[in-house]
């Protein structure tokens, strides 16, 4: 009645599962309130007035909040394409007041379809007008605000690859993302959207023949690269 109750159950899907458990320890000279891990040079919002005895003291904290949990699909090729999809969370996500309420945020979550040379990408991903994150020693790089400015965004773009040989390429990127600025809370009394999307794009040669410089945070970075980029 049931057939082959021993067999495996196996979609057209390979899913993979994973993350990082991460503590961090900090120590601040400056007592930087409750982000003070995770924020430092943080001015205002939490840190004690000055003055106050809170001003005056130092800080030591500790936090597993920037641990991450992904989920990666590979789908089944469509049009020629191979079909991915990722759906990346922290624990940072606002209205936390401590650890323990260390809420769930969406870091990524896109679907892209991959040709050798082209992509289109859908979802929430790096926005397109800031390809550049340089290395730097601030942990806000990474989180959506910082210097260079690099939020994730909600968006749908193409990108096309033009080879020169195997070491550099053309890479161009034309696509549509949220209007709205980021963390800007919605109210009546902000304009933060316009009636159309934004658009983005970028022009950029890329050169791997002086290798990959290596990732932090978290982050890939990327080979030598120059180019142009922009929103309207």
């Amino acid at each position: 009645v049931y057939g082959k109750m021993s067999s495996s159950v196996k979609s057209k899907f390979d899913l993979s599962i994973g993350g990082f458990v991460r503590l961090d320890y900090a120590y601040n000279s400056q007592n930087l309130g409750a982000a003070g891990f995770v924020l430092p040079g943080k001015t205002g919002g939490s840190v004690p007035a000055v003055g106050t005895p809170g001003y005056k003291q130092d800080q030591s904290e500790m936090s597993a909040r920037i641990s991450r949990f992904w989920l990666k699909v590979a789908g089944p090729t469509f049009l020629g394409a191979k079909t991915n999809a990722l759906i990346e969370a922290d624990f940072l996500g606002g209205g936390a007041s401590n650890n323990e309420e260390g809420n769930l945020r969406m870091r990524h979550a896109y679907g892209t379809m991959d040709w050798p040379n082209t992509q289109i990408l859908f979802g929430q991903f790096w926005d397109m007008f800031a390809p550049a994150a340089a290395s730097t020693i601030d942990f806000r790089q990474g989180s959506s605000f910082g210097t260079p400015n690099s939020p994730r965004v909600a968006q749908l773009r193409l990108t096309q690859k033009l080879n020169f040989n195997k070491d550099n390429y053309l890479k161009l990127v034309l696509g549509v993302q949220n209007p709205a600025a980021d963390q800007q809370a919605i109210a009546a009394t902000v304009v933060n959207s316009g009636n159309v999307p934004n658009v983005a794009g970028q022009l950029m040669f890329v050169s791997n023949a002086l290798g990959v410089a290596p990732g932090f945070y978290g982050m890939s970075m990327n080979s030598l690269q120059a180019g142009l980029f922009g929103l309207w």
